[in-house]
């Protein structure tokens, strides 16, 4: 990609196409159809500024999480500058808060991957749960985002009362479904369902300490419903 795109190097469709070569099989069985999206780059017949792409071709599992993690990579570089947009009108002290807010989020994204994702295994299994991550991490950003600027919808102390006892209960029903003390990967065990919801427990509660201080004129009902009310649906998902 870096020498068929001329990204931070010359362009250089003949070590592309080497590299392509020693991928092989690696990366799915599409070196072929990779070697001739090259080539015709390379021969001019691909319109102008169309950037080859190696996830475009692609099919195995292995492939396909290294694809997803590439992807989440990308749009990791986006979100740092949403995020650094949304810092610098922070008050001081929410800016010291917002590391420990992170930290907590990054751990809730691990267990749910580990623990509670519940995408299936199977060779794509991994890949899928980095779309599962990249989904988290990006609803993060959207959180920041919507509570900096007051964009939620107004609840009160039942409304949160309320998505609290929803939450529970979607919570019990997903320890009730029996599963095996050992699945592979991509199917929820209720180790992984506990630990996850303890790691979204510290989570919640970091951002129940940080939003006052990062947005004074937010609700705390209408914050704490809005981030209660995601994580039902989440805890939905893994009941099944």
């Amino acid at each position: 990609m870096l020498y068929a795109n001329a990204d931070g190097v010359p362009r250089d469709y003949a070590l592309a196409i080497r590299s392509a070569c020693e991928i092989a099989n690696r990366g799915g069985q599409n070196t072929e159809e990779r070697i001739a999206v090259l080539e015709a780059l390379r021969d001019g017949k691909l319109p102008a500024g169309t950037a080859f792409d190696l996830c475009d071709e692609q099919m195995s599992g292995a492939m396909g999480a290294y694809c997803s993690d590439l992807s989440e990579k990308q749009a990791d570089v986006g979100r740092a500058r949403r995020i650094a947009a949304i810092k610098a009108h922070l008050p001081q002290p929410a800016l010291a808060m917002l590391a420990a807010l992170e930290a907590d989020e990054y751990a809730f994204e691990q267990a749910r991957m580990k623990g509670e994702y519940p995408g299936g295994g199977g060779s794509g299994s991994v890949g899928f749960a980095l779309d599962d991550q990249n989904k988290l991490r990006e609803q993060f950003v959207i959180n920041l985002e919507r509570f900096s600027t007051g964009r939620l919808p107004k609840a009160s102390a039942a409304n949160r009362q309320l998505a609290q006892r929803e939450l529970d209960a979607a919570y019990a029903a997903a320890l009730a479904v029996p599963r095996a003390p050992d699945a592979p990967f991509g199917n929820p065990t209720v180790n992984g369902l506990k630990a996850t919801e303890a790691a979204w427990e510290q989570l919640f509660g970091q951002w129940m300490r940080f939003a006052p201080v990062a947005f004074p004129n937010l609700s705390a009902d209408a914050t704490a419903t809005e981030l209660l009310r995601l994580r039902i649906h989440q805890v939905n998902k893994a009941s099944y």
